[in-house]
């Protein structure tokens, strides 16, 4: 696993230096997975502790090998609600005081280094390789012309070296999207800011 936290690291997506933490099924349950640079762990959520029409909440405590504890809290939206509520997921390393609301239910970790398992972080990281170009565009999309290039070409050399952390040749998938995401910051333009859109001033 370790190829991929390293990824996940480079790219935001861990939690945590030590470990990331995604939401996933397994056998029908849903979950959490809590990745770290050994293995895969799986943590069932079980009923929810707290419910209203739109969210659901989720107080998980469990041990993960090379980590310790984790506390967990799960927020999601309720099955049939009508409201979209984007999943988040926090953590405490230390039991939190009962004024922070609610008890937290003792839950094993299974262990869980299996395809499933890869597939879930594989996806999540394939996702975010392939917004790189974007994610940059829209960060410079204020600037003028010639400060939106100057800060392309800055930011490009950052992601192309994180870019490389994610090549793990076991999954195909990803070296693709991998790819595809580094002829764009190597071969592409940054895209027409503000300025050039709005204001009339094209880039020189």
């Amino acid at each position: 696993m370790k190829g991929y936290l390293d990824c996940a690291r480079a790219l935001g997506v861990a939690i945590n230096e030590k470990f990331a933490i995604l939401p996933g099924t397994r056998s029908g349950a849903s979950g959490l997975y809590v990745y770290t640079d050994e293995s895969a762990y799986f943590v069932p959520l079980g009923a929810p502790n707290t419910q209203d029409g739109a969210s659901q909440d989720f107080l998980l405590h469990t041990n993960v090998s090379r980590v310790g504890d984790l506390f967990l809290r799960f927020r999601d939206r309720t099955p049939g609600g009508s409201v979209n509520v984007p999943a988040g997921i926090s953590y405490e390393t230390r039991e939190p005081s009962s004024a922070a609301g609610g008890s937290f239910r003792q839950t094993l970790a299974v262990d869980s280094p299996d395809d499933r398992a890869r597939d879930i972080l594989s996806r999540t990281l394939r996702e975010k390789v392939s917004k790189i170009k974007l994610l940059i565009d829209e960060k410079n999309y204020v600037m003028t012309p010639a400060q939106a290039l100057a800060a392309f070409n800055k930011d490009r050399v950052v992601y192309l070296a994180k870019l490389e952390l994610c090549r793990i040749d076991a999954d195909r998938y990803l070296v693709f999207a991998v790819e595809e995401e580094v002829e764009k910051l190597r071969f592409g333009f940054p895209a027409p800011t503000m300025w050039e859109t709005k204001i009339g001033n094209p880039r020189r």
